[in-house]
């Protein structure tokens, strides 16, 4: 397998990346609007049954920011629906920060470019489901 990642953007041999497994893939988001380079972007994968939003998701991935931008990997994932949540994890402790009402003090961002809101509501697994079906599937994801 050959995953390049050059300026925070993918550069991949996607056929090297094909999985042995006809049910498992590679899963890549790109993550966008980094205001600096400071710390590490974090992304956290859930599916349907973990708690979400909760701090134990289903795997965690991090990537190296450049540019405003960062690539996140999750290798050999079995295709199927999942929900991510990725933050600029700016002072390195690996989760997102919340102030004492919980809002949150890193840039974060949704699959499906969730963004909560008075209409939105909170986060949940139906409102950031992302299908999983196709090997290195590439997910474009925005911090605010």
């Amino acid at each position: 397998m050959v995953l390049l990642l050059a300026g925070g953007v993918f550069m991949a041999d996607l056929p090297a990346m094909g999985s042995n497994n006809k049910d498992k893939g590679n899963l890549m988001v790109q993550v966008h609007g980094f205001q600096n380079a400071q710390g590490q972007a974090a992304a956290y994968l859930y599916r349907a049954q973990d708690k979400l939003p909760g701090k134990v998701p289903f795997r965690k991935a991090y990537g190296v920011i450049k540019d405003g931008q960062a690539g996140i990997f999750f290798e050999s994932l079995d295709f199927g629906e999942y929900a991510l949540i990725v933050f600029h994890d700016e002072n390195g402790n690996g989760e997102p920060d919340h102030n004492l009402f919980r809002i949150p003090q890193e840039p974060i961002g949704f699959s499906n470019q969730f963004r909560p809101g008075l209409m939105s509501g909170l986060p949940n697994f139906e409102k950031l489901r992302l299908t999983f079906a196709t090997d290195s599937t590439l997910h474009h994801i925005s911090v605010r």
